[in-house]
Order: structure tokens, then C-alpha cells, then sequence
């Protein structure tokens, strides 16, 4: 890509289409299984445009949450291809990228990434949410907000020992980190796991309920200002 651009006089980023998904070379970045903070950076130093949709409304972070894979690369870790998407995502939300962005169907990008149980496993959903957390944001808002419960589904690559290690060092902002201990932790004594946490209360101890709705709750204090 780096090539190409440096020897093309004529030709910007925003000017190359994919016509068949009327995808930006950033957009069809975000929806390839090689994805890495080298090749964003290129992009986006090349003016490619953060906020570009495709011809169905979704933003980078979008599909970049729908198109979690970690089974390509034979030579890699489920928890190598995780780490190298979540710097990605890090990196695209710092840079600007709207956390709350809506499709033309208005799924959210957080609705994109918990809805999507790539190979039966919260893999999509336990990355997007490490993200919110790396960001500043307050995972638990996020969680209440679109009603959608935590069903963890460990397999072989992605495994209780993944989840944690994703965690690390933040283990106190995951609402649910402490919920399925007893979930196999390695692929040696893999067993496929799947089980589902208490639905998420919306109501405070006093009967009041929080204003979901309001983007402001998003952000935890100590670090909303840091995104």
C-alpha cells in the first residue's frame, strides 16, 4: 500500500473504492483478518477518513468487531491475533472513532461485537469491552445500556486464561471477571463452556434507575478525559 501510494501522483486514500462492498481501503483494512497498528497508521497519515461508512452504514470499529478471527495464522495464539485487533481498536477510538456510532439498521458498534459469537466463544464481546475499558470508558454502562447480558463461551485458543490475560492488571473493571472461575482455564483441559450471568439490573439499591441513555455515564472519572 505504502508503495503504491508513494509512486501514484494522482491517487489519494479516499479515492480508492472497493466498488463491490463501496468500501475505503481503511474500511476494507478493518474487515481483512490482517489487521495491525502499522498498517492503520499508514492509512490514517495518508488521510484516510476515520469516520468513512460502508454501503450498509458501519464505521471502521464495526467491522472490525464483526470480523474478529483468530484461526487464520496458523503460526499465532488466539491470544497474539487478540492483542494485535484490540491495539487496533485502541488505537482507531484514540484517533477518533465514534464508540457510539449507529448502522443504517441502528446496531451499535457495541451491539456488533456482543452479538457476534465467532466459533461459539464472547471472544468478540470480552475484546470490545477490554477495549471500552483501555479507553476510559465504563464497560458496565455499556453493558446495561444495550441490555445485552454476558454469556461466556470458552473453547480451544480462546480459554478462561485468554479472558484473564486480556484483563490484566484492570481486572476491577470488568463487571463480570469474577463470575465463571471454575470455567476451564487451557487448551489441556478444554471443554467447551458456555454459561450465562444474572441479567444486568438497571436499578439502584434505592429503586432509582440510571439514565442509560446518557452518553455522559459512558465515561469512567478517572479516565474520560484520557481517551
Amino acid at each position: 500500500m505504502r508503495i503504491f501510494l508513494d509512486n501514484s501522483a494522482f491517487v489519494t486514500i479516499e479515492s480508492i473504492v472497493n466498488a463491490a462492498r463501496h468500501q475505503t481501503p481503511l474500511l476494507t483494512f478493518c474487515s481483512s483478518q490482517r489487521r495491525s497498528v502499522e498498517g492503520l497508521s499508514i492509512l490514517l497519515n495518508r488521510g484516510a477518513n476515520i469516520h468513512a461508512r460502508d454501503k450498509s452504514g458501519r464505521t471502521c470499529l464495526a467491522l472490525c468487531v464483526s470480523n474478529l478471527t483468530f484461526y487464520y495464522r496458523r503460526s499465532r495464539s488466539a491470544a497474539e491475533e487478540l492483542a494485535e485487533t484490540r491495539a487496533v481498536l485502541r488505537s482507531l477510538i484514540r484517533r477518533g472513532a465514534d464508540v457510539f456510532a449507529l448502522d443504517d439498521l441502528e446496531l451499535s458498534v457495541s451491539e456488533a461485537a456482543y452479538y457476534n459469537k465467532y466459533e461459539d466463544t464472547s471472544a468478540p464481546g470480552d475484546l470490545w469491552d477490554v477495549v471500552l475499558a483501555d479507553c476510559g470508558f465504563d464497560v458496565a454502562w455499556f453493558r446495561m445500556k444495550y441490555g445485552i447480558r454476558r454469556r461466556a463461551g470458552y473453547r480451544r485458543g480462546y480459554t478462561r486464561q485468554v479472558f484473564e490475560d486480556l484483563w490484566k492488571g484492570q481486572e476491577h473493571l470488568c463487571p463480570y471477571y469474577y463470575d465463571h472461575e471454575e470455567a476451564p482455564a487451557t487448551d489441556e483441559d478444554f471443554a467447551e463452556w458456555i454459561t450465562t450471568d444474572e441479567e444486568l439490573d438497571d436499578t439502584n439499591d434505592d429503586g432509582s434507575s440510571d439514565d442509560s441513555d446518557t452518553e455522559g455515564g459512558a465515561y469512567l472519572k478517572d479516565k474520560g478525559d484520557d481517551i
